[in-house]
């Protein structure tokens, strides 16, 4: 699988060289940008590959424009008129491939526009039953 598109605050002090509490401090004040996935704060990868000091000053839509490029499994679902459910399967399948970020599974848009969802299968039972009005 390719890098993963959201470190932990952990991997990403790791990676810049500081401490996790110094870390959290950047993103208390506004200064290292972050996204909430559920109940935990995510740091972007894009972020940690240009310079580290530049957080501050270059707007956060210009780093972070590769997390665009990610849906997740909700709006899969309703773009492709299927089931949440359906396209977790999917994934576990391996029909769709799609990254997991923190409890979040995201697919990028240029792999959705390459998945063919397999037919629906209709019902071969009739409509209404002999005996029964249309209402």
């Amino acid at each position: 699988m390719s890098e993963k598109l959201l470190l932990t605050p952990e991997e990403a002090a790791e990676l810049l060289s500081l401490s996790r509490s110094t870390l959290y401090r950047l993103m208390a004040r506004g200064e290292m940008p972050s996204h909430k996935v559920g109940r935990a704060r995510r740091v972007p990868r894009a972020l940690l590959n240009s310079s580290s000091h530049a957080c501050k000053t270059v707007p956060i839509f210009l780093l972070c424009s590769r997390v665009l490029e990610y849906l997740t499994v909700a709006q899969v679902a309703k773009r492709l008129r299927r089931h949440p459910k359906l396209v977790y399967r999917w994934i576990a399948e391996g029909r769709l491939k799609a990254e997991r970020a923190g409890s979040v599974w995201l697919v990028s848009r240029e792999t959705l526009a390459l998945f063919e969802p397999p037919p629906r299968k209709w019902s071969t039972r009739p409509k209404h039953r002999k005996g029964r009005r249309n209402r």
